[in-house]
């Protein structure tokens, strides 16, 4: 979890903003040099260069979050995701959770819902 709100984290320092940050749109694989894992984001093609505000942030981080389903994901790792996106940060952490909760009410009322997307996965034959 701190690794991928780490990347996400650096490519807002640099102004990139990912509408589509959703946890099936990161890409897991073992790191060539050992220990570790590499992440990387796929399906770039709505992505924001130059998105200098905070709303464009707060979506894709807000989407990252909800993407995370609790069937996979506990409460605590998804905390400790935004905890680790906001190191250093002056925001109020307590107050930018209650914003992301209800950011993920606001996208199942408009009838998402995130095992759907977990259903429709089409993993490698080798899983």
């Amino acid at each position: 979890m701190v690794e991928l709100a780490r990347l996400v984290r650096r490519l807002h320092d640099v102004n990139v903003s990912l509408p589509d940050l959703y946890i099936w749109h990161v890409f897991i694989q073992p790191d060539p040099g050992g220990g570790g894992y590499a992440l990387s984001v796929i399906d770039l093609h709505r992505m924001i260069p130059n998105a200098r505000t905070a709303f464009d942030r707060f979506r894709s981080v807000s989407r990252l979050h909800w993407s995370m389903s609790s069937r996979y994901f506990d409460d605590g790792l998804k905390d400790r995701l935004i905890s680790a996106y906001m190191e250093n940060s002056r925001i109020d952490l307590d107050r930018l959770m209650r914003s992301i909760r209800r950011n993920a009410q606001t996208l199942e009322k408009r009838g998402r819902d995130v095992d759907r997307y977990y259903a429709q996965a089409k993993l490698p034959s080798a899983w």
